[in-house]
């Protein structure tokens, strides 16, 4: 979802700067709307962007991020309205060495381990106005634009993965041997 956000909503500057050099393989953007205790209900995010003279100052948590540890960049989703419910969301550039952002030690998974999965903290991260992805408010929209293409791509890897595991069980099962006989 990283590179399609900035394709469909960064400004032709904010493509030069970010869009370009990720499509190019130059870093791997993250994706961070996930938080502790929402699930997938995006709108209830608690992140705060609160406006600065020069721009925003984030914090809260995300959690499960892809590539947090590895990425070199994050889009990311905080309410910037709280009084306008899921129309006060927006979305946010945020470069992973900014020192506001603390990357966790990755998740401990039973699989995808090649992919690492980490929880963000924001601590009075500062970022310019330069930052925001589209308009104030549009974050909630840009999210669940991008969410579709990140589900298939979902899918096609379990779907990868079962196939896989069906594959190792049924050699597995033509060559063991218990008791005498074949199991298979």
């Amino acid at each position: 979802p990283f590179c399609a956000i900035l394709q469909r909503f960064a400004s032709p500057e904010q493509q030069d700067a970010w869009l370009k050099p990720a499509a190019q393989g130059a870093f791997i953007g993250c994706f961070a709307l996930t938080e502790p205790g929402t699930g997938s209900d995006a709108a209830a995010i608690k992140a705060r962007a609160a406006r600065s003279n020069d721009g925003y100052v984030l914090n809260g948590a995300k959690q499960f991020i892809t590539s947090a540890r590895i990425g070199g960049a994050t889009i990311a989703f905080a309410v910037t309205d709280p009084d306008a419910g899921k129309k006060g969301i927006s979305a946010f550039y945020i470069e992973q060495a900014n020192p506001g952002l603390i990357v966790a030690e990755p998740e401990r998974k039973l699989g995808q381990k090649a992919s690492d999965t980490c929880a963000l903290t924001f601590e009075d991260l500062r970022l310019d106005a330069g930052a925001l992805i589209g308009e104030e408010g549009q974050g909630l929209a840009i999210a669940l634009s991008s969410l579709e293409a990140g589900r298939i791509g979902i899918a096609s890897q379990s779907v990868g993965m079962a196939q896989a595991a069906l594959e190792y069980a049924t050699a597995y099962a033509l060559e063991r041997v218990t008791l005498g006989k074949p199991i298979f």
